[in-house]
C-alpha cells in the first residue's frame, strides 16, 4: 500500500497554527505508535527465526517466505584486543617495552584559566574574547 505525503506547508499563519499543531500530535502519536508495533513484530520474527532459519556459514540466518521476501538475522562480529592478556604476554616475552611506550600529552585545562582570570583580576570584555558561544535549537512540541 503505498501511501502518499504531502509537501509541507511552506507559510503558516497564526490562525492555522491551532489546526497544525493538533495535526502534528496526531501524526507523531500514529508515528509513535506504529513505531512500537514494528518493533514487536520485528521482535516476534527474530524468535521465528532464530528457531526455524536456515543457517548460512558466516552464522546469518535465512527464511524465505515464497511471494512475500526474505527476512534474514545477520551475524555480525566485533573484535578488540584484550590489552591486560596481551601485556601479560609481553612481560612473559620480556617485549613490554617494545610495545608500551609513555606519552605526555598537553592539556588546556579550563578551570585553571579561569583560575588564573580572576587571580589577574581580568576584566570582563577581555574575558568576553576567549568566549565562543554556539547556538542550536530543538523542536518540542507537547499536547495540552
Amino acid at each position: 500500500m503505498a501511501v502518499r505525503i504531502r509537501a509541507p506547508k511552506r507559510a503558516l499563519t497564526a490562525a492555522a497554527l491551532p489546526e497544525y499543531l493538533s495535526m502534528y500530535l496526531a501524526e507523531k502519536r500514529l508515528a509513535d505508535e506504529l513505531t512500537t508495533k514494528l518493533n514487536g513484530m520485528k521482535a516476534t520474527m527474530m524468535t521465528y527465526l532464530d528457531e526455524h532459519g536456515t543457517e548460512n556459514i558466516n552464522g546469518h540466518k535465512t527464511i524465505v517466505v515464497p511471494g512475500v521476501g526474505t527476512i534474514t538475522r545477520e551475524r555480525r562480529v566485533s573484535t578488540t584486543l584484550d590489552e591486560d592478556a596481551a601485556e601479560e604476554w609481553l612481560v612473559a616475552k620480556n617485549k613490554r617495552d617494545e610495545v608500551i611506550h609513555e606519552v605526555t600529552i598537553e592539556e588546556f585545562n579550563q578551570d585553571d584559566f579561569y583560575r588564573v582570570l580572576f587571580e589577574e583580576k581580568v576584566p570582563q570584555h577581555e574575558v568576553d574574547g576567549f568566549i565562543i558561544a554556539s547556538e542550536n535549537y530543538a523542536f518540542k512540541a507537547k499536547a495540552g
